[in-house]
């Protein structure tokens, strides 16, 4: 299921859930393809851990707390990747 959801332009970013963990995705063309995007810590499903994230134009912010504690994480992400 979808957690987070940020977008601008054609840029797209979605934080989702399931049974193996929270996943990031990117597209760059509005949602018409997407790539997975490696997040830096492993987040498990279930209790107090979450994944989420932002877009301001090209910069991509990742925040994720595993069950340790939170963490953040950003970097740009050109319209090809």
């Amino acid at each position: 299921s979808v957690r987070s959801v940020a977008g601008g332009g054609d840029r797209v970013a979605v934080a989702t859930v399931d049974g193996d963990g929270h996943r990031l995705w990117f597209s760059a063309d509005a949602g018409d393809s997407w790539r997975a995007v490696s997040v830096p810590v492993a987040v498990p499903s279930g209790g107090d851990v979450g994944l989420a994230v932002t877009l301001h134009g090209d910069q991509l912010v990742v925040l994720a707390d595993p069950g340790t504690g939170a963490r953040a994480w950003w970097g740009s992400m050109s319209a090809g990747g």
